[in-house]
């Protein structure tokens, strides 16, 4: 009996070939998971990086058409001389101002243009082709006279090689409403 008593007092400490198994196993889970999490925050940040310049220069190019349009002089002098992807008008210091996608409209960018100056200052790059557009409301309409709704679809491509579009938006109610 004394015997059986040593053999079990002599077992070597450590770990069993099962225990290393399960403790491999559950360490190999968890990191699966961990990572699937974070290759999808890296995709977002990725793809976030790829969107910030395009939304930057939409904003400016809405506030710079914006700020145009609101110092009109009156909703009356509104034009659409090169069809639903041009603007034309007068703002408040007598300048004659043309927004538009280009003459062809295949541009991929939205230009404005000052009385006869033969230059087109670009307000944003990377518009979808024909995606520029404006709806005008009466000066007479009783519920929203003077209203120009602004509206053009940005897309640039990501490192991923993906196309992303983005839309963009906005209404400005002309200053001036006199008929």
């Amino acid at each position: 009996m004394d015997s059986h008593r040593d053999e079990k007092r002599k077992r070597p400490a450590g770990f069993t070939l099962i225990e290393m198994v399960m403790t491999l196993t559950i360490i190999s889970i968890v990191a699966g998971v961990g990572a699937t999490s974070m290759i999808g925050g890296f995709n977002a940040y990725l793809t976030a990086r790829d969107m910030e310049p395009m939304a930057s220069n939409a904003r400016l190019a809405l506030q710079r058409m914006s700020l145009e349009l609101r110092n009109s002089v009156s909703c009356t002098g509104i034009s659409q001389p090169g069809g639903l992807g041009s603007l034309q008008f007068t703002n408040d210091q007598g300048r004659l101002i043309l927004v538009n996608q280009g003459a062809d409209g295949t541009k991929n960018a939205i230009y404005m243009k000052f009385d006869a100056d033969p230059t087109e200052w670009l307000l944003a790059p990377n518009v979808e082709a024909n995606s520029l557009r404006f709806q005008i409301t009466s000066c007479l309409d009783p519920i929203k006279p003077g209203l120009v709704t602004l509206s053009f679809t940005m897309a640039t491509t990501t490192t991923k090689g993906d196309v992303l579009r983005l839309p963009f938006r906005t209404s400005v109610y002309v200053r001036s409403t006199s008929s």
